[in-house]
Parts: structure tokens; C-alpha cells; sequence
């Protein structure tokens, strides 16, 4: 009985080869579809290997239209140098690292990538968890994406990669029917909690001004509604002031210090509304 225990917890290592075969099995699966045919193959594998060039890990002269030893080569490097498994097959993941760029907040204006941030957008919108298509890849794009990530179970870090590309582009469990409008009223608390928060944060400012800005003049509601009214102006002034490495995820706690800060300076910020208006 004590051996039948220890080789229940220490299995043999030859059960280690079954289960690389069967892995090795899956993996050289291909995807079928009414559309694959041989030439479609073809020119698949031509694509492959102009993408292989372009990206420098394969030759012109290396160019054969078939998925020889030099391109087999050319994938595990690329996949190496992507940070995806080194196994020399082109799956969903390394065809999302050849086609489409990694898109971030702060990365995403580094090259002309307009075309693949309106393809993320228009995905976004269609699904509800984006109001519109801009073309930038802004902060209301960097938060849908995170809710996009969080709703089908990746890691919510707002990088548009190949595994996230990939989620998007089909590879994907449908959201239970059930479940799906509890999630989207989720999402849409969210929302209404972050606002509340920046509200209450120019609020506190407003409130609690070390400054002596004016606050003996204001009542309670009259406070209220002015930390409301600022909030429309408060993001704008934000996002030209705050250098990009004073973010909050690299600084949670200082998330809603800024508009803390929009509350302390209502007073100037009004006259220049006004001013502008006028």
C-alpha cells in the first residue's frame, strides 16, 4: 500500500513521453475551415515568410514558399525574441506577434499604428465596451481595454499583445448569456464609482483648502456643485500638467491626488473658464 502512495506522488518518468507526444500531437494540428485549401496553404506560407524578412529572421534569397529547416529556424528565433514558446509552430499567438504591433497607452504614439488602433477600437465599440472610435489610442481606450481583459479572464494590464490580440480576433469562449448583462452592469458601476471618486477628491479640495482659497464662501451643495462642474474641465488640465510617469500605475496612490489638486485651485480655474467663455 505504502508503494502504491509514493508511486501516486513520484510517477515514473515514462509517463513524461506520452504526454510531450500528445502535446506534440495537438500542436500539429491544423485549423480547418471550408476556405483552406492547398493554395491557400501556399500563400500562407509565402505571407509567413515575407513577414519572417521584414522583421529580419529570414533572408530574400531564403524565400521558398515552403516551411523548410531556414524557416523553421526564423519562427523559433522570432518566437524567442517575443517571449512566446519555442516550438518552431505558427499558432494563433505567433501569427498575432507577426501581424499585429503591441499597442499600450504610453507606447502606442512611438510609430504610425493608426490602422491597427482603429481595428482595436472598432472591436471595442462593436462590443460594447468602448462609446467611440477616436483613432489615438487615449485613456477611454486604455480603460475599455482593461474591461475587455477582465471580462474574458486576462490579465488586465491595458498591453495590447498577441495573447490579447488573439482574444479579440476570435479565438475566444462566448460570455454565458446568462451572465452577461449582471457583467455589463458591473462594468458600468465601475464607471460610476471612478466618478464619484474624482468628484469626491475635488470635493475634499474644494472643502479643505490649506490654500484659504475662497472655501468660507461656498456651502456644502454649493461645494458639491462646483466639484461636479470641474470635473469636466479637470481631466484636460490633467492630461497637459501631469508628466506620463506620474501614472497611477506605477503610483496607485496618488490616482486621485491630482484632482485633489483641481479642488485646491478652483477658485483661478473658475476665472479662467469664465474668462474664456466670455
Amino acid at each position: 500500500m505504502v508503494w502504491n502512495v509514493f508511486k501516486a506522488l513520484f510517477p515514473s518518468p515514462k509517463s513524461i513521453p506520452a504526454a510531450i507526444a500528445w502535446e506534440t500531437k495537438l500542436s500539429i494540428r491544423p485549423v480547418l475551415h471550408s476556405k483552406r485549401t492547398p493554395e491557400l496553404l501556399q500563400q500562407a506560407t509565402h505571407d509567413l515568410q515575407r513577414k519572417l524578412m521584414d522583421k529580419g529572421f529570414l533572408a530574400h534569397d531564403q524565400i521558398s514558399g515552403q516551411f523548410d529547416q531556414p524557416t523553421q529556424v526564423a519562427v523559433e528565433a522570432f518566437q524567442r525574441s517575443n517571449g512566446l514558446k519555442v516550438d518552431g509552430v505558427v499558432g494563433p499567438l505567433t501569427w498575432a506577434a507577426l501581424c499585429y504591433p503591441t499597442l499600450a497607452l504610453n507606447t502606442a504614439g512611438a510609430q504610425d499604428h493608426s490602422s491597427d488602433i482603429l481595428r482595436l477600437q472598432k472591436i471595442l465599440v462593436k462590443e460594447g465596451f468602448q462609446a467611440e472610435i477616436t483613432g489615438k489610442f487615449d485613456r477611454a481606450t486604455d480603460k475599455a481595454l482593461r474591461r475587455f481583459q477582465r471580462y474574458y479572464g486576462l490579465r488586465a494590464d491595458g498591453v495590447c499583445g498577441p495573447v490579447t490580440w488573439t482574444m479579440m480576433l476570435g479565438q475566444r469562449l462566448m460570455p454565458q448569456p446568462s451572465l452577461w448583462p449582471w457583467s455589463r452592469l458591473s462594468y458600468q458601476g465601475e464607471r460610476i464609482a471612478e466618478q464619484l471618486l474624482i468628484i469626491a477628491a475635488v470635493w475634499a479640495g474644494i472643502r479643505w483648502n490649506p490654500l484659504g482659497i475662497d472655501q468660507q464662501e461656498l456651502s456644502l451643495l454649493a461645494a458639491l456643485v462646483l466639484a461636479y462642474g470641474l470635473t469636466m474641465v479637470g481631466p484636460l488640465t490633467i492630461e497637459k500638467v501631469l508628466p506620463n510617469s506620474l501614472s497611477h500605475e506605477h503610483h496607485p496612490l496618488l490616482r486621485y491626488a491630482p484632482y485633489v489638486m483641481v479642488g485646491l485651485l478652483w477658485s483661478p480655474i473658475l476665472k479662467a473658464v469664465t474668462a474664456a467663455l466670455s
